[in-house]
C-alpha cells in the first residue's frame, strides 16, 4: 500500500513536469500509474477495492488531535466523544472547541518533525561513543535546518531566486512536512526527505557564501580605489 499523504508529492512533480513540457508530464504520469497499478490490482483481489492508498489517515488524525494528546506521537486512540460521526469529525470538533490546545499541538508537531533522527546502538548505559554520535547528529541536524530555512527566506525575499532545482526539492520537503501536521508527528515520518533537505541546505549556503564573498571583494576594491 501507499501512504495517502504521499499523493502531495505527485502534485508537486506534476507541476514541475508540466512546466517542462507536456510530454514530460505525460511520461511522468504514466510512470506513477505503472507503480501504483500492481498495488491496485492486488488490493482489488485481496481487499475488494482497487484503492492503492492506505486508509488509516482518519484514525491518525484523531490520535494526533485529541484532548489526551501530549507528545504528538503515536498513542492508543481515545474513545470518540458523544455526537462525533467519525475520527475526522472528532478531530475537527476538538480543534475548533479548543483552538489554543490545537495550536500548542501544532507547534509541538513542527518541533518533532524537524528534530534530528537519532541512532542508537548497543545495550546498557549510554557510552561516550553513543553520546558523541548524538552530539554530531544534533550539530549536523541543527545546521542543516538553519541553512534550509535560510534558503526559504532567500527564495521569498529575492525577486529572482537562485537555484531553481533547489526550489523544486525544497517544495517537496515543505510539502512533506505540512502534510504530516494534521496527523501524528514523528521524526521518522520525514526521514525519506532528509537527503533532499541536506541538498538544499548545502546548495543554498554555498550560493549565499559565494555571493557574499563576491560582494565583499567588490566593496573592498571600491574602498581601496577611494583610498
Amino acid at each position: 500500500m501507499v501512504q495517502s499523504k504521499s499523493f502531495i508529492l505527485f502534485v508537486i512533480f506534476a507541476f514541475w513536469w508540466a512546466s517542462t513540457s507536456v510530454r514530460t508530464l505525460a511520461v511522468g504520469t504514466v510512470g506513477v500509474l505503472a507503480v501504483l497499478l500492481p498495488g491496485s490490482v492486488r488490493n482489488h483481489f485481496v481487499l475488494g477495492t482497487g484503492n492503492p492508498f492506505n486508509t488509516n489517515g482518519p484514525i491518525n488524525m484523531w490520535i494526533g488531535n485529541n484532548p489526551d494528546q501530549t507528545t504528538c506521537g503515536f498513542m492508543e486512540p481515545v474513545p470518540l466523544p458523544t455526537g462525533a460521526g467519525s475520527f475526522t469529525d472528532a478531530a475537527i470538533q476538538f480543534t475548533l472547541s479548543q483552538p489554543e490546545f490545537g495550536f500548542q499541538l501544532l507547534i509541538r508537531k513542527v518541533g518533532r518533525l524537524v528534530e534530528p533522527l537519532f541512532f542508537y546502538f548497543g545495550q546498557g548505559e549510554p557510552s561516550i561513543l553513543q553520546s558523541a554520535v548524538h552530539v554530531s547528529t544534533i550539530t549536523l541536524g541543527a545546521l542543516t535546518l538553519i541553512r534550509f530555512v535560510l534558503y526559504l527566506v532567500g527564495r521569498i525575499w529575492l525577486s529572482s531566486p537562485p537555484l531553481p532545482l533547489a526550489g523544486f526539492l525544497a517544495a517537496i520537503v515543505v510539502a512533506f512536512l505540512v502534510v504530516n501536521l494534521p496527523l501524528i508527528a514523528e521524526a521518522r515520518f520525514v526521514s525519506p526527505v532528509q537527503l533532499l533537505t541536506t541538498l538544499v541546505a548545502v546548495s543554498a549556503i554555498a550560493t549565499f557564501t559565494k555571493r557574499d564573498w563576491k560582494r565583499f571583494q567588490s566593496t573592498s576594491n571600491s574602498d581601496l580605489g577611494q583610498i
